[in-house]
């Protein structure tokens, strides 16, 4: 019964935030073009579908679009929320003009997500202080953390490794700390950055990926006019 009530009250959480952002602007569900929803675990991209979720109880095997496509007319497309973060920072943060990255997202979870030639790699999964006790344990975070990540280097190779998620906020002596101990792990050490969108990463990846679809869908439209068209045109030549 527990798992079921915080299962129901997580999707009711969701369409009452999808409810307050059309309220915020003049757009009614019918005019919507595409929705994007992010999530914690392992999604089947074709399906919609939740497979694993194991830090959400009742969240595994969850038919996350199909619920959603009921109450909307528009394509619904679900992706793992640490895989709309890379996108995110890659249109609109640190990730800038890189092709390959690596974006760890480190709070309550470890995750991991990858863009191999500016293309989201679907198989990866992957507090602040100046005080001296603080910092001590940022160090050693940071170097269990890089045991892991030099290997993910290593066979990636990615210009850049962005650092998101809550620990963020330890600022430059994360950076410090991952760098003096990925240098002595890793064959080359990659570029590593901070996040710049904070919390707002899954969201506007979420936004990125509907845009993507609606952008996609609509191109199809017009392809599709123009042919009718010139099929048309070559009918009346004939004729």
């Amino acid at each position: 019964m527990e798992e079921a009530s915080t299962h129901a009250q997580l999707l009711e959480q969701v369409t009452a935030t999808m409810r307050q952002a059309l309220d915020a602007v003049p757009v009614p569900s019918t005019a919507l073009a595409a929705v994007g929803i992010g999530t914690p675990g392992v999604v089947d991209e074709q399906r919609g579908a939740v497979v694993q979720a194991p830090s959400i109880p009742g969240w595994s095997s969850l038919e996350l679009g199909g619920l959603f496509r009921r109450s909307v007319e528009c394509s619904v497309r679900v992706e793992n929320d640490v895989n709309l973060a890379v996108m995110a920072e890659r249109w609109n943060g640190a990730g800038g003009a890189a092709e390959n990255l690596i974006l760890v997202q480190w709070g309550a979870r470890v995750g991991a997500a990858v863009l191999v030639h500016g293309e989201l790699h679907r198989g990866a999964h992957g507090a602040a202080g100046g005080e001296a006790r603080a910092l001590q344990a940022v160090d050693e975070a940071c170097a269990r953390l890089s045991r892991g990540l030099a290997s993910f280097v290593s066979a990636i190779d990615p210009e850049l490794v962005i650092i998101g998620g809550s620990v963020a906020l330890a600022g430059d002596a994360v950076l410090d700390s991952l760098r003096r101990h990925l240098t002595r792990r890793a064959l080359v050490t990659p570029r590593l950055e901070l996040s710049q969108l904070g919390d707002d990463a899954v969201a506007l990846g979420a936004v990125r990926l509907a845009l993507s679809d609606a952008e996609r869908r609509l191109l199809d439209v017009y392809t599709a006019a123009g042919r009718a068209r010139v099929a048309a045109c070559d009918s009346d030549r004939r004729g």
